[in-house]
C-alpha cells in the first residue's frame, strides 16, 4: 500500500481495527458502532474515525450531548 490519502498507512488501519474489536468487545454491536464502521473510508477520514472510535470507548457513545429528544407519548 502507498501512504496517499486515498490508500491511508497500514498503521492507522491496523489501529482503527483493534479499536473497534475493543469497542464490539466491551459495548456490543450498537447502532452508532455500525455507522462509524460504514462510514469508514467514505464519509469520514481515518483520523476522525479513529477520534471517534477512542471517545465511544470512554463513554459508550460518539456523541458528547443530545441535542432533541422525541417524546414516546407521540
Amino acid at each position: 500500500m502507498s501512504d496517499t490519502p486515498a490508500d491511508p498507512p497500514e498503521d492507522i488501519n491496523a489501529e482503527i481495527d483493534r479499536e473497534l474489536q475493543r469497542a464490539k468487545a466491551r459495548w456490543g454491536e450498537t447502532f452508532e458502532l455500525k455507522c462509524l464502521e460504514g462510514s469508514r473510508g467514505d464519509t469520514l477520514s481515518d483520523e476522525d474515525i479513529l477520534r471517534m472510535l477512542r471517545y465511544f470507548q470512554v463513554h459508550g457513545t460518539v456523541y458528547s450531548r443530545v441535542l432533541a429528544s422525541v417524546d414516546p407519548e407521540f
